[in-house]
């Protein structure tokens, strides 16, 4: 095998290769959307079952730059309900309502 086709098939090749690597490594995609909670936890404390629903607000933000659409939010219980706005403009803020109904919380 000549130099010219060493050079054209594999040199040439594996360099442009490890370069496209480098670059994507390098200049990773900024996220279009990022949606930032204020808290990670809301604490209740003691709910009797006799009270009425107590509804705390958490402050969501939309980080990225693109307007960030919420189609649907699963509690995974049904004694709470989460309400607010269902689209976030790029760089504001947001509040959502809490709600949990203490008459239909579980025991435990």
């Amino acid at each position: 095998m000549s130099k010219r086709a060493i050079l054209t098939l594999i040199v040439i090749p594996i360099l442009l290769i490890s370069g496209l690597i480098i670059f994507l490594v390098n200049n990773p995609r900024e996220p279009a959307i990022e949606l930032i909670l204020a808290q990670q936890h809301i604490d209740f404390g003691t709910l009797p079952e006799w009270e009425e629903p107590i509804t705390q607000s958490v402050t969501a933000r939309n980080g990225g730059k693109d307007l960030l659409r919420i189609q649907s939010v699963y509690t995974g219980c049904s004694y709470a309900t989460i309400t607010g706005s269902d689209v976030i403009q790029p760089d504001t803020k947001e509040t959502f309502q809490i709600t949990i109904n203490p008459e239909i919380l579980p025991a435990d």
